[in-house]
């Protein structure tokens, strides 16, 4: 399933171990369904927060 993710784009969360499911969230899935533009990077916790403080 994730190679298949991969071919077309979607953004998702690898699974933990293998044999599961990837993880996508619902708000990605819904703008893909619904033909909105959706980003391709994941949005994660920002390093460059720690390094400034």
């Amino acid at each position: 399933m994730a190679a298949w993710l991969e071919r077309r784009h979607w953004v998702y969360e690898p699974p933990e171990r293998r044999g599961e499911i990837p993880k996508v969230s619902r708000q990605h899935f819904e703008d893909r369904m619904s033909g909105k533009p959706t980003t391709l990077r994941r949005n994660g916790p920002r390093v460059d927060f720690f390094l400034t403080q």
